[in-house]
């Protein structure tokens, strides 16, 4: 059990590395609701800020957590509707992903947690950032509308779960672990940024 957080924070880290999956849809066979269900799960820039944004809103208490649940999700579901709408390939730029990982992560270590109605900006920023991009891969993917409601139902779910779960942790008088998996995610947010900067090997 030692070992635990290492092996988290090294598994997390390598895929933060890995190269961009936001281009496309991962194909689960199951079709394309699923598909983009799985996408926010199997995409190291879209789970990490959500992860971020979600432990940040918990220290916060439930009206944080809710402000910023509201926020990110709303956001993140008409982005990507108007993304695929429009069709026009879109990426967020890959510093501009690490940096905020690395603010949400480090004001999350050092608790400090902003106003809910920050928080609730803040959801909208990274929901409309994420979602804009993840609206132009389902059109790339499949063309199929049903991957956008699949997309928000797995932002949904995730953001609602950590929230949840961080929640509850703060309640309970465990908010040190929130601050541990804050520093956590802005450690991979600089290994992330580092990796871009230092541009493909070779």
């Amino acid at each position: 059990m030692k070992h635990g957080p290492r092996a988290l924070l090294a598994t997390a880290a390598c895929s933060s590395l890995a190269p961009t999956a936001s281009a496309h849809l991962v194909s689960t066979e199951l079709g394309p609701f699923y598909d983009g269900a799985a996408h926010p799960l199997v995409t190291p820039e879209d789970l990490l800020v959500i992860l971020a944004l979600a432990t940040l809103a918990a220290l916060r208490g439930a009206e944080g957590g809710r402000r910023a649940l509201v926020g990110l999700c709303a956001a993140w579901t008409v982005a990507t509707a108007a993304s695929f709408a429009w069709g026009a390939p879109l990426s967020a730029p890959p510093l501009l992903v690490a940096g905020l990982l690395v603010a949400l992560g480090l004001a999350c270590a050092v608790n400090r947690a902003p106003s809910p109605r920050v928080l609730l900006a803040l959801g909208i920023a990274v929901g409309v950032l994420h979602g804009l991009e993840n609206g132009s891969a389902a059109r790339a993917a499949d063309g199929v509308w049903l991957s956008t409601l699949g997309i928000a139902s797995g932002v949904f779910v995730v953001a609602t779960l950590t929230t949840a779960c961080g929640v509850h942790l703060e309640r309970r008088g465990a908010a040190i672990a929130l601050r541990v998996a804050g520093s956590w995610l802005a450690a991979i947010g600089l290994l992330f940024a580092g990796w871009q900067l230092a541009g493909p090997a070779g």
